[in-house]
């Protein structure tokens, strides 16, 4: 151990503190993007609910704008939902694989070196689900200002 060095133990405890922080920031944002993702679309489809309703009632045609825009949204929300929803899935193969890797590191501490491409994964799919959720967002922004008017 050198010098100024942190002892191990002192290591062990700090890395497993933060590990268990980051599992639980990563729960936290794979739970609020399903949340808002699902509650965005949700909104938006009964948003159209209630103004075809209006139509039912006699009131006269509602002719919205640039509904690929919404359509766009709705597949962005979809997206969003559908990448956190296999990060699960793909944290549970990337945490199987690096305690396989571990377990290799008893004979041979090299096996630690190995690169895991399902972490790599993992991190891609929430990249994905932020910006997914973001866009869908942003789109459904804009349909509604597009369609300002109509309401």
């Amino acid at each position: 151990m050198p010098e100024n060095g942190l002892p191990y133990n002192n290591y062990v405890k700090e890395r497993e503190m933060l590990s268990q922080m980051e599992s639980t920031n990563y729960d936290n944002y794979e739970k609020a993007i399903l949340t808002l993702s699902a509650a965005f679309l949700a909104f938006s489809i009964s948003f159209l609910g209630l103004f075809s309703s209006r139509l039912s009632t006699g009131t006269g045609y509602l002719a919205f704008h640039n509904l690929s825009i919404l359509t766009s949204s709705w597949i962005s929300f979809a997206a969003s939902v559908l990448s956190t929803l296999s990060c699960s899935l793909v944290g549970a193969i990337a945490i199987r694989k690096e305690v396989v890797k571990l377990e290799k590191a008893l004979q041979d501490t090299n096996a630690l070196k190995q690169n895991n491409p399902w972490t790599t994964a993992e991190y891609c799919l929430y990249i994905i689900a932020g910006i997914s959720f973001l866009a869908g967002v942003a789109l459904l922004l804009i349909f509604c200002a597009t369609n300002i008017e109509v309401f």
